[in-house]
């Protein structure tokens, strides 16, 4: 009976006394049951069950693990190894080796170890076996991961959708945005390869220069690409590296957000003591959201976080943010106030230098943060980031672009020992330090988008490791005849040198499922919007404006056009995705 009136939510006549955001979530609650085979025969209803049962389960067999090797392979000589520091160099299995007369260690693939081999030892032979073994399948992680995509094609069969891309996009903003498209996101991808294949065959040619000029044998080779970007970053920007920054740290950007929200929203983020049994540990914080002429008054509570920043040993996730209850509109007219929990795995001190990646994360997390926090909906279901990861993703990526905006963070960047403001240059030039690559880095994330999609887009030939690699290499044919992927570049393919996700090691592969274009997406949207409001002036009041209303809406109206008509322009989409301001942002 409970179905049945849910299944009306498509029929105004019937559910004609309801608010569109009380239309939308009957209609998740119903497709919900639908999905559980509620309205299905019975033996029709146990197997979409037993289909659902088997997917959990090959969830978590299918997760990827650290890289595999045999107990006789991956040792190299630490005379060989001299770039490599010496603490990391101890940590590693280590053996001597009679016949070579010389210590050994024993390089797994995958880890930190793997990666510092690959950007820094000059030995080829190191990096290319290093390189070699970290592009091999964990073949019983591999062969789960072809179950689970099985499984997920026959599920959503079951439940009527053309394949699991189709089902886990259902309520994408970018499908619903082009309805005339036969696949928005292959044409995404498409569109970003064209855009992005010259940069990047330019860096890569200046890469080889680089090869050459240092006196190093050949032509260019993919286990060389790591080792040229840090050379070329050295070479241009020496005082810059990939080592924690004292000015970055958590403490002072929490303090920048708390500008940011005080002059753009109008909110204050104060500390609170949380209440007995209130929070999980004693290195957790607690802060509210509230008017900033009511800071005292808990009434006036507009949000709860709760932060768990640093790292432990029990800790399961890096970064991630976790709604712990949304945003609705209780019985007696009251509202209940939405409270979401923030955990990092950061070093255990507000002043702990860090990381630029680890302080674009940081602003990434709070974006999802504070979407939730200024969650204003009547309904919980659509609260704060309850909604398509197309649509919730974009403002996490937007509150990334404050890490390098002057006027933001030099104010707040302070080295906590000299008391010190980050020099405008310093932060420029580390901006720049990542640009050197711009169009490579970002042809990895179309990458994993093109995997994700084009194995859940339509099923394996073969249900098998190698039908799926045969996937995965039929895919790379798909972008561009102009710039071809597998085409010859030296040696190798194209493709080989901006090393394309290997399955079994892709772990958004298994919780994304067909959806992970939305950081492509959401990167260009970002960048666009970035542009015309908040660059060069990040405490915009009127783009702030349009923002809050934005994100106090939930999840409840996910347009994408509701995310360009951030930029105050009315004039509509085109036929395409603009990527122009996600160009310029890759070019340093």
């Amino acid at each position: 009976r409970i179905y049945r009136y849910r299944r009306d939510a498509d029929h105004p006549d019937k559910t004609g006394d309801l608010t569109s955001e009380e239309r939308k979530v009957l209609v998740m609650m119903r497709e919900a049951m639908e999905h559980e085979g509620v309205h299905m025969p019975h033996e029709e209803k146990e197997k979409c069950l037993e289909l659902i049962n088997r997917e959990l389960h090959l969830v978590f067999e299918a997760h990827p693990h650290q890289g595999h090797i045999g107990p006789r392979e991956g040792w190299h000589p630490v005379k060989a190894l001299e770039e490599v520091p010496k603490a990391m160099l101890a940590s590693l299995p280590r053996q001597y080796d009679v016949a070579r007369g010389e210590e050994m260690v024993q390089i797994v693939p995958d880890t930190l170890a793997a990666r510092t081999v690959l950007r820094s030892v000059t030995d080829p032979a190191i990096r290319k076996d290093v390189f070699n073994r970290s592009r091999e399948e964990n073949p019983a992680v591999a062969q789960k991961l072809v179950e689970l995509l099985e499984v997920r094609r026959e599920l959503a069969d079951h439940r009527g959708y053309q394949s699991w891309a189709h089902y886990s996009r259902r309520d994408s903003v970018l499908v619903h945005h082009f309805p005339e498209k036969e696949d928005a996101v292959q044409d995404l991808l498409r569109d970003t390869w064209d855009a992005l294949a010259p940069g990047i065959k330019g860096e890569l040619e200046g890469l080889a220069k680089i090869k050459n000029q240092s006196g190093l044998d050949g032509a260019l080779e993919p286990w060389d690409v790591e080792f040229l970007i840090q050379q070329q970053r050295r070479l241009l920007l020496p005082n810059v590296t990939e080592d924690a920054i004292p000015y970055f740290t958590f403490g002072n950007i929490l303090r920048a957000v708390q500008e940011l929200l005080m002059k753009v929203f109008n909110v204050a983020l104060v500390h609170a003591e949380p209440h007995e049994n209130e929070v999980w540990h004693g290195a957790v914080y607690k802060f509210v959201m509230r008017p900033p002429e009511a800071t005292e008054d808990s009434s006036a509570d507009l949000g709860v976080l709760y932060l768990d920043p640093f790292r432990s040993a029990s800790k399961m996730v890096s970064a991630a943010q976790f709604t712990v209850r949304g945003s609705k509109i209780l019985a007696d007219g009251s509202r209940q106030v939405p409270r979401t929990a923030l955990v990092m795995g950061l070093p255990p001190s507000l002043d702990a230098p860090l990381s630029t990646a680890e302080a674009l994360t940081v602003l990434h997390e709070l974006g999802h943060t504070v979407h939730s926090l200024l969650s204003q909906t009547a309904l919980q279901h659509v609260s704060g980031t309850r909604g398509t990861v197309d649509f919730v993703e974009f403002p996490s990526h937007l509150f990334e672009h404050f890490l390098f905006e002057p006027e933001f963070m030099c104010a707040h960047a302070i080295d906590p020992k000299t008391q010190k403001p980050i020099p405008e240059q310093l932060l420029h030039d580390i901006q720049h330090r990542r640009k050197l690559v711009g169009h490579i880095e970002m042809s990895n994330t179309l990458l994993h988008s093109l995997v994700d999609h084009s194995l859940y887009v339509k099923p394996l030939g073969s249900p098998t490791i190698a039908g799926m690699q045969s996937a995965v290499d039929a895919s790379y044919a798909t972008l561009s005849k102009e710039h071809d992927l597998t085409g010859a570049f030296g040696n190798h393919r194209l493709v080989d040198f901006l090393s394309p996700p290997v399955p079994s090691k892709f772990d958004h592969l298994v919780h994304y499922s067909g959806t992970y274009f939305c950081y492509l997406l959401d990167k260009a949207l970002s960048c666009h919007v970035w542009d015309r409001t908040f660059k060069g002036d990040p405490y915009n009041k009127q783009a702030g404006d349009r923002l809050r209303n934005f994100l106090e809406l939930g999840s409840s109206e996910p347009r994408l056009g509701a995310i360009l008509e951030l930029t105050g322009e009315s004039a509509p989409i085109g036929s395409t995705v603009p990527l122009e301001a996600l160009l310029l942002d890759c070019r340093a």
